[in-house]
């Protein structure tokens, strides 16, 4: 968007582009892509933009679906089931990128994610999961440096399908947006909510 149209950008991309992130004035987006030659069917990984073209972050080392991005700390994030080539998946994990590679740093979950943000510098996920090892998470929770930590009951939902599907910060505030509701004071808020990290509850 040049502040009056849209423009093309690049020669396009061999599937759609999902969860466009921008860190370092580096723009980033993933989806399943044709990473190497003569590949039978196109795999799933990270893109950036190199300002003519679009390069490969890691390779394919995503399995089943397109890795979630986002950014903490002014770091390129990634969650999924990851994968390095000739090992095998750790699960449903996040993964830093340090400029050479994918480096997984949380505790898997129990399924996928959905959309990751940033609160106070520490990262915050949501998903479809529920667990992480003994600890329930229901659909959102904040990663303190070494464990999943659920943020108050969780959301409640209407089906299995429903969950956060995207979070925004502003001014210090992480507000969520999905298929969801929470508990706030006084009942209930669906769709969209705000978390007030001083209550330690959603608003």
């Amino acid at each position: 968007w040049d502040g009056e149209e849209w423009q093309r950008w690049g020669d396009g991309l061999s599937d759609f582009a999902y969860f466009p992130t921008i860190v370092n004035d580096e723009l980033y987006t993933t989806g399943r892509f044709w990473f190497r030659p003569f590949s039978i069917l196109p795999e799933y990984g990270v893109l950036r933009w190199t300002g003519s073209g679009w390069a490969e972050v890691g390779g394919p080392q995503w399995q089943g679906t397109r890795p979630v991005l986002g950014a903490v700390g002014g770091q390129l994030v990634a969650a999924g089931s990851f994968a390095p080539e000739g090992q095998p998946a750790s699960g449903n994990v996040v993964a830093r990128w340090t400029g050479s590679q994918w480096q997984p740093f949380t505790t898997p979950v129990d399924n996928q994610f959905s959309a990751l943000g940033e609160l106070s510098g520490q990262l915050v996920a949501a998903g479809y999961f529920n667990t992480s090892g003994s600890t329930s998470l229901r659909r959102v929770a904040r990663w303190d440096g070494s464990a999943w930590v659920q943020m108050n009951d969780g959301l409640f939902l209407g089906n299995s399908f429903n969950t956060i599907y995207s979070f925004a910060s502003h001014q210090g505030s992480l507000y969520a947006g999905g298929a969801f509701g929470v508990l706030v004071p006084g009942g209930a808020a669906s769709g969209i909510a705000r978390w007030d990290s001083a209550a330690n509850r959603w608003q």
